[in-house]
């Protein structure tokens, strides 16, 4: 699992550089306007590999919620891992996100317009709607990462905020991002797949079926 771990955490930071060069070359020419402009550059990297870690980790959650039964389920013992792991790859990448667009002076969206929703002088609503899916984030997370201290199986009905919390990033992304246009293909299929999957897990799995025996797999 650590060697798998590693390869991962490779592939990530080649999206992270590969989306940063493309920034880079599609940006302004003045060597002086990029340097200004590197905080606002990693927050685009960081927030586009944090919205991709975002729409695998719903859609792995929506694989394992459409087991019947994950203890006999042999995959069951790869994708738990694998679901945690993404998580802490998503919280990195997201906390890069939020520092850089924090200390960006070319957006001046500041310390308070990113943790107060309704604050941020610059697409007010679309990083309101950011902010949102940050705190669903941290608590979808927090309540998976500390399942005893809530009562039997209540941190699965608070962990389906992640769905709303994908709705939320895909239109923070869309409405605030820059390059939507140049990524519009990106958006189109990461939303239609996790639609999709929302789908498949709503209407063809029962609820209790799908959630049997978890709360012994998550903790």
């Amino acid at each position: 699992m650590r060697k798998f771990s590693m390869v991962f955490l490779t592939v990530v930071l080649m999206i992270v550089a590969a989306v940063t060069v493309s920034l880079l070359l599609t940006g302004p020419s003045s060597q002086s306007l990029m340097v200004k402009m590197a905080p606002w550059l990693i927050a685009r990297s960081a927030g586009v590999t944090s919205y991709l870690l975002l729409t695998v980790l719903v859609i792995v959650g929506f694989i394992l919620a459409s087991v019947p039964n994950k203890e006999n389920w042999r995959l069951s013992k790869y994708m738990l891992p694998f679901h945690r792991m993404l998580s802490l790859f998503l919280a990195a990448f997201l906390t890069l996100h939020v520092m850089a667009i924090a200390l960006d002076s070319y957006v001046k969206v500041g310390i308070l317009g990113v943790l107060i929703p309704g604050l941020s002088g610059y697409r007010t609503l679309s990083v309101a709607i950011g902010t949102l899916a940050f705190y669903g984030v941290i608590v979808t997370g927090l309540t998976a990462k500390y399942t005893r201290l809530l009562p039997s199986g209540k941190w699965l009905t608070i962990h389906r905020v992640a769905f709303v919390t994908f709705i939320f990033a895909f239109l923070h992304s869309v409405w605030t991002g820059t390059d939507t246009q140049s990524l519009h293909l990106m958006y189109d299929v990461t939303a239609a797949i996790v639609l999709v999957a929302a789908f498949v897990r709503y209407a063809f799995v029962p609820r209790t079926k799908g959630l049997r025996n978890y709360d012994r797999q998550v903790q």
